[in-house]
């Protein structure tokens, strides 16, 4: 290596050419089982990848550190490697070592995270029947933990395990916010419901019932009103599918009252009002007829007002609105002698 590689990485190039040379067989097997489950995928989905997870081998505390370490070097290396790139003083000797570490610094990464998939499904099965399939779950932790892998810090001495348990919780959280629900609410927002529902679990057992709005609004220290508005804003919207009973040949719409379709009594009803209305308009001069047809929507269940009608006449209100007594006042003559008054007033 020449002289521009400064003595940090040179220090580093002997250990990581070490640990590399014993770990490239298990990376390969690991990368096998990766694209084994990937493309060899059961219809158990979900049987078929903890199977395979469950045969990579785990970490124990030396290896953890020593492929941290190879991690960070990495990082540095293609960092160190845009600055000189862009400084135009890298060899093409350098360029090969840098990309080297580089390199294995990625296969550490990918070491680390295959090493920890099982933890990601420990904590995913926290979050069943939260609105997500329990795979998509699984994937959501994944990028926690990937992150976690690129912020992990090993010089402060604890397991990687205990600093990544946050990140896929987050990842999983966030997720769930985002995708589960039908009408999507902010991430913060849910957290907060979150902490409300705790202190809902948490109380109850204190108290040895269920609490008040009052003590659970004490509990998280918010105001009763929000606490109410941010639990209104908790509950998922039901399908009208969803199946009622247990002979499961009934839904949910089925029991729903529609407000817009009128009831058999209702129908028959309104077929003959209009039978009897239009048997008053009969005979009716044609300017009074034409008017109380549109007024009250004869021809297409749309009854407009006198402006509307007097838009449509080319004629003023005032005229309209006399042309309408005077049809009211036959028509009412007419429903005198046919008992319809009724319909009129």
């Amino acid at each position: 290596m020449s002289t521009t590689i400064d003595s940090n990485v040179r220090a580093n190039t002997k250990g990581a050419t070490s640990a590399a040379q014993t770990t490239t067989s298990t990376d390969d097997d690991v990368e096998v089982e990766v694209l084994g489950q990937v493309r060899g995928a059961s219809t158990d989905q979900v049987g078929d990848y903890l199977r395979h997870i469950g045969r990579m081998p785990l970490l124990d505390a030396q290896e953890e550190t020593e492929i941290a370490r190879r991690i960070e070097v990495g990082l540095f290396a293609e960092e160190k490697l845009a600055e000189l790139d862009a400084a135009g003083k890298v060899s093409a000797s350098d360029r090969s070592d840098y990309r080297w570490l580089i390199h294995d610094g990625e296969r550490a990464k990918d070491r680390m995270i295959t090493a920890n998939l099982r933890l990601v499904v420990s904590i995913a099965k926290r979050y069943t029947q939260r609105g997500l399939p329990f795979m998509d779950v699984i994937q959501e932790g994944n990028l926690g933990l990937v992150r976690a892998v690129e912020k992990f810090d090993y010089t402060q001495g604890y397991k990687f395990s205990t600093y990544a348990t946050w990140w896929i919780r987050q990842a999983i959280a966030r997720g769930l916010a985002d995708k589960a629900r039908a009408i999507r609410i902010p991430v913060h927002t849910v957290e907060r419901i979150n902490r409300i529902s705790r202190a809902e679990r948490d109380l109850t057992v204190d108290l040895g019932r269920a609490p008040t709005v009052d003590e659970v609004a004490a509990e998280v220290a918010m105001e009763v009103a929000d606490l109410v508005d941010l639990k209104s804003r908790s509950h998922e919207p039901v399908s009208i599918h969803t199946v009622v009973g247990d002979a499961e040949d009934s839904e949910l719409g089925d029991f729903i009252e529609d407000e817009e379709t009128p009831s058999p009594g209702e129908a028959t009803e309104t077929s003959l009002l209009n039978r009897d209305i239009h048997s008053l308009v009969e005979g009716l001069p044609d300017d009074e007829a034409r008017v109380i047809r549109m007024r009250f929507g004869l021809d297409d269940d749309q009854p407009m007002t006198l402006d509307e009608i007097s838009k449509r006449v080319h004629s003023s209100r005032q005229a309209v609105s006399r042309v309408e007594s005077r049809a009211r006042l036959r028509m009412f003559a007419k429903a005198v002698s046919q008992d319809l008054q009724l319909y009129l007033q």
